[in-house]
């Protein structure tokens, strides 16, 4: 979250194509996407420093787009400041429901 939400707010702001509103605050699919993408860069990365052999290639495949994919639907929907609770409970909901 501390990598991928600003990362969508830059994003969103420099390209604001696809403009939707959750409440009063203006969300892209721009920021949406950039957000997916880096969420799935930096899971990737986390699973590459775990032990080796202790995750195959499709179970990684299957956290990593799962929670980028719950934490992105958790940061469009959320109102401003919501985000910060929503994505974590999210992503840990996820890892819980795929015993990771």
């Amino acid at each position: 979250m501390a990598i991928s939400d600003p990362v969508a707010a830059v994003f969103g702001k420099r390209w604001p194509y696809g403009k939707f509103y959750v409440l009063k605050d203006k969300k892209t699919l721009v920021g949406s996407l950039a957000f997916f993408l880096s969420a799935c860069i930096v899971s990737v990365i986390l699973f590459y420093f775990l032990p080796q052999g202790q995750y195959g290639f499709a179970p990684v495949c299957i956290v990593t787009l799962s929670s980028a994919a719950i934490a992105t639907l958790a940061e469009a929907f959320s109102a401003k400041g919501f985000d910060n609770l929503t994505i974590p409970a999210s992503v840990v909901f996820v890892l819980t429901l795929l015993d990771v």
